[in-house]
């Protein structure tokens, strides 16, 4: 992960520069969101990956990359592995003046329970750090001991064609804030105040926001996403090199 990943991914997902994202409720919590970015300045950080403070008030912002596809017993993304394998294989083919272009499918299926447990175990490995992120901020001097901490997790979906399902009319991306599994699961991790993700649409990414505080009001627009028709896919990589003769 480049050391900047929250600034690239709120800038992918039109934050940074004053777009749109969506929220689920009008208990206000995003304007506290706001809040941070008008009064204070993200700052990329190492555990966590970034903060923003504003007073002695401060945003700790963790990113990992989500997708449909199940995980690893290490909790690794089966996705990721699975493309950094080919990219070895295909590391090892040797260029020739004519290109090499290499096809292949990643061998993996994605399905919403995959997308959960992947979710689920994402989520767990960076709350089990969240004590040890204060930690670092008071040992570095940027919190101390009267520091407000407010938490969010940046959960980034990374799925090439995003995680879709049909309700029988239309297609719908599976959204985190309209999961009736999720929400439950986020509402008994306490220590994660607030979440940003996005679902991808054909026309791009579509952010959106949700917190502790609006669970109950987002449980009264849950789609039944299991129910509904799980658009699979079996990705594909392509790769291609040439060799450039030197004619010196």
């Amino acid at each position: 992960m480049s050391r900047n990943e929250v600034y690239d991914t709120l800038t992918k997902y039109g934050i940074n520069s004053g777009g749109e994202i969506t929220t689920f409720s009008d208990v206000g919590e995003i304007f506290k969101l706001f809040r941070f970015f008008e009064q204070g300045e993200l700052v990329s950080f190492e555990r966590p990956d970034a903060y923003i403070k504003a007073g002695n008030e401060i945003l700790i912002i963790e990113h990992f990359a989500i997708d449909g596809y199940d995980t690893f017993g290490d909790g690794g993304s089966k996705l990721k592995r699975n493309e950094n394998e080919m990219q070895k294989e295909f590391n090892k083919i040797s260029a020739t003046t004519d290109g090499v272009y290499v096809t292949k499918p990643l061998e993996i299926y994605n399905s919403y329970d995959g997308f959960l447990t992947n979710c689920k175990a994402r989520f767990n490995h960076h709350y089990k750090q969240i004590e040890s992120y204060k930690q670092n901020l008071l040992k570095k001097h940027v919190a101390n001991a009267t520091t407000k901490f407010t938490v969010c997790f940046l959960m980034d979906e990374i799925s090439p064609l995003g995680t879709l399902t049909y309700d029988g009319e239309k297609i719908c991306p599976v959204c985190l804030a309209k999961s009736k599994e999720f929400l439950e699961y986020f509402e008994s991790m306490k220590d994660v105040d607030w979440i940003i993700s996005a679902v991808v649409l054909s026309d791009g990414l579509k952010p959106y926001f949700f917190s502790q505080n609006e669970i109950s009001e987002c449980k009264k627009s849950v789609l039944d996403y299991a129910a509904f028709q799980f658009l699979s896919s079996n990705p594909m990589r392509a790769d291609f090199k040439i060799l450039i003769p030197n004619k010196e």
